[in-house]
């Protein structure tokens, strides 16, 4: 419905200038790496990313990436790269999201300047038990490693799968395992009490 009235940008928009303004405002917050998820398509919108760089401006002390999903063909790849484009040299990180799914594959590795793959969480739930994705795990994070790109496993919920993507090198996860999605008011409480947590192991 957003995207059929020409809303989906001003959603965009809104979410981070929220998002990049909550993050500023709490000093605790500013030693971890703020990502936003935003839709490829948006940046056709030469306006919006002018208006995310200008933002991005005054929080500059914030570590920004921004995580880039695909739900159709690009549109237009002249106006998306030249956007993604200004976007790092900006100073702002890009992070492909959901590799392996949806048109976040392979192609995008060789068009886009990106700091950081995310595993689609669809190959990651069942890692534990199916060794078809496990080799396509291993695989991307043995083509990262030599690409120099950070990679992210997606979707970890159980410790075998954390135990697993820790043999098989990747250095970082997201998922159930960790925390169920979390409202902005209660992040700053999540973070002490699970550094508190780590302190005990």
């Amino acid at each position: 419905m957003l995207e059929s009235n020409h809303f989906n940008f001003n959603l965009t928009k809104l979410v981070f200038e929220n998002a990049l303004d909550y993050w500023g405002s709490h000093k605790a917050l500013k030693k971890y790496q703020l990502s936003v998820n935003i839709n490829i398509d948006d940046l056709l919108s030469e306006q919006l990313v002018s208006e995310i760089i200008s933002q991005y401006k005054e929080y500059e002390d914030i570590g920004l990436t921004l995580e880039l999903t695909e739900y159709s063909p690009i549109k237009d790849e002249v106006i998306t790269f030249k956007s993604i484009k200004r976007i790092i040299t900006n100073g702002i990180k890009v992070s492909l999201d959901d590799f392996g799914k949806s048109y976040s594959s392979f192609d995008r590795l060789d068009s886009i300047p990106f700091d950081e793959i995310k595993i689609d969480k669809s190959f990651i739930s069942d890692l534990d038990t199916n060794s078809r994705h496990q080799a396509i795990v291993e695989a991307v994070i043995e083509l990262a490693s030599k690409l120099k790109v950070k990679v992210t496993a997606e979707g970890v919920e159980t410790h075998s799968v954390l135990k697993m993507l820790e043999q098989m090198n990747c250095c970082y996860a997201q998922g159930y395992y960790f925390s169920k999605p979390v409202a902005a008011t209660e992040l700053v409480d999540w973070i002490a009490n699970y550094n508190r947590q780590l302190e005990h192991i």
